[in-house]
Parts: structure tokens; C-alpha cells; sequence
């Protein structure tokens, strides 16, 4: 993947049907690597809804890959079945306060170790969302069970309704 110009996303606007990045890479069993400037120029984008899924051969990701988007809802699916990755930058989502889903976002990602990123300590845990977390989290670390602290990870950032961890 080469590195974006300016104009590589200019048909991202501020519309719901043209801001998001959905399904671009997914399958592409031999990416290895993804630029740390990709998405340099996507301010606009609001999803990531399974950007990555099912890239096997992807190893690792850029801390910096989600810097610029600070209006992204949706990082779900965005890495499924990435089982070659091997850790999560720490600060991959600190610029993207407005998200509502993580579901699934590392979900059969089998091979990861290291630290989650605490995702759940984002949310507020109350009585209306049934202290499950808000943003939409289920199955986010789904069959990560090599992350550093796997079992203290709040079940519900590890299942999905209907299949355990």
C-alpha cells in the first residue's frame, strides 16, 4: 500500500454514505504492512467497519494509523481475524473520542499478547446499559487469550451473545 497524497480520499465528505472506509482491505491475505500515514487525510472518515478483516498475513499495526480521524463512530470488525498480529498499539485510539462501536474490532485476533488497550475504562458502566459498557464493545478481544490479563478483561469486551470466551 503507498503512502496518500492529499487527494487519495477527497471523496470522503461529511455525509454518511461517502465518509467511511468500510471493507477496503478485507481478505487481503497478504498484506503484511499498512503505511503509518494511510489515513493521514481522512479527517472525515466516521467507519472502519471491517477495514482489515481477514488480512492473515498482517503482523503489526501503526501506533499512528487512526491519528487523524477524530470523528470516527464505528471501529467495528476493522482487524477480525487478523490471527498474524501480534500487539496492539497502547495509544492506537486516543484521537478518536466519538466512538460507538468496538465490536469485534480484535475479535479471532489469535495471536496477540501484550496489553489490551483498556477500552472499557472509556465508558461509563450504568444501570441503563446494563453496566456492559457504551460504546457497543461485545466480542472486541473475542479468543485473545494471550493479551496480558486476558480473564481480568470484562466479559463483555470478550463474548459475543450466544458464544463465550
Amino acid at each position: 500500500i503507498a503512502s496518500p497524497s492529499k487527494k487519495s480520499f477527497e471523496n470522503l465528505k461529511n455525509d454518511e454514505d461517502m465518509n467511511s472506509l468500510y471493507i477496503v482491505f478485507q481478505g487481503c491475505t497478504s498484506l503484511k504492512e499498512i503505511p503509518s500515514d494511510l489515513f493521514k487525510y481522512c479527517n472525515n472518515a466516521i467507519g472502519f467497519l471491517a477495514t482489515f478483516a481477514e488480512c492473515t498475513s498482517l503482523t503489526t499495526i501503526p501506533e499512528e494509523l487512526f491519528a487523524n480521524c477524530p470523528n470516527v463512530v464505528n471501529f467495528g470488525a476493522t482487524f477480525v481475524g487478523c490471527r498474524s498480529l501480534t500487539s496492539i498499539p497502547q495509544t492506537l485510539f486516543d484521537n478518536c473520542q466519538k466512538v460507538k462501536s468496538f465490536y469485534e474490532t480484535f475479535y479471532n485476533c489469535t495471536n496477540l499478547t501484550g496489553k489490551p488497550i483498556e477500552l472499557w475504562t472509556r465508558v461509563t458502566n450504568n444501570a441503563e446499559n446494563e453496566y456492559q459498557g457504551n460504546p457497543d464493545e461485545e466480542g472486541c478481544y473475542y479468543n485473545c487469550t494471550g493479551l496480558e490479563g486476558y480473564e481480568t478483561i470484562p466479559n463483555y469486551w470478550k463474548e459475543v451473545i450466544g458464544v463465550p470466551a
